[in-house]
């Protein structure tokens, strides 16, 4: 489930994804030590900071629960400090099992998400210290998401999850992300809807406004284990991409999802 707390900030710059010398890179959290990292980050957002999460069944300072069994974990790190500055989950489940489903009567389209080819994007987090805008937050948000949804379909999952706020479901709109109501709201944690969408074409957009002049490949994350080697799948098709010129100068400011 995603749990919001978003400011919007107009920097007036374009978020450029295609730079391969950006401040950010975004690591696939495949060992346990990179696990240990990402729940220790996510206790000092949703736990010390936020206090969303009750942490009674944690221990040595990391938040979790039992869907992170069935998780795969990005992490975000700056490459200038050697900092951590982010992360995301993505649950892969049949959509019945998902948390979003334990809240929510979810109406499944077919067209828009397959039942048992889908994930719940969750627990995404910008920590304490890195949401001002010359930390460029909003490129470490989409450079998760993009990473997220790469990850999950070299994997076949074909659709996506959420439950979000009104305010979150306007500025990912604004991003340019494309998806579609599944269910009535709910009030958890404030007022929320669940929404759901195809891979390939909610990302239509962002794909388009990502594409830079020219050719260009880039890998949209790497594995923790071996330094960062990158996972074979994850390498971007970046010429199977229409270019789009028209850009975007949003950026976001996340405090955690």
């Amino acid at each position: 489930m995603w749990i919001l707390v978003w400011g919007l900030v107009l920097l007036g710059t374009r978020l450029d994804m295609t730079r391969t010398n950006s401040r950010y890179e975004i690591f696939l959290a495949d060992t346990q030590e990179a696990k240990r990292k990402n729940y220790q980050l996510r206790y000092r957002v949703f736990c010390a900071e936020k206090g969303w999460e009750d942490t009674s069944n944690t221990g040595n300072d990391m938040e979790f629960d039992p869907f992170d069994d069935f998780s795969a974990h990005l992490l975000a790190r700056d490459r200038f400090s050697g900092e951590w500055v982010g992360g995301v989950r993505m649950i892969m489940l049949p959509v019945a099992y998902l948390p979003i489903s334990r809240l929510c009567d979810i109406q499944i389209n077919s067209k828009h998400s397959e039942p048992l080819k889908c994930a719940e994007i969750s627990r995404l987090f910008i920590v304490p210290g890195s949401r001002d805008g010359g930390h460029s937050s909003g490129e470490i948000v989409l450079r998760l998401i993009w990473a997220a949804r790469e990850y999950l379909m070299r994997r076949g999952l074909k659709g996506w999850y959420m439950l979000i706020q009104p305010s979150f479901e306007r500025q990912l709109r604004r991003l340019g992300l494309d998806f579609f109501s599944c269910g009535d709201g709910v009030e958890y944690k404030g007022w929320r809807k669940p929404y759901c969408g195809d891979f390939e074409e909610s990302f239509r957009v962002i794909c388009d406004r990502m594409q830079a002049s020219g050719q260009l490949s880039a890998q949209s994350y790497a594995l923790y284990s071996g330094g960062g080697r990158v996972d074979k799948n994850a390498l971007l098709n970046w010429h199977s991409l229409i270019s789009d010129k028209r850009g975007t100068n949003t950026s976001f400011v996340p405090a955690a999802v």
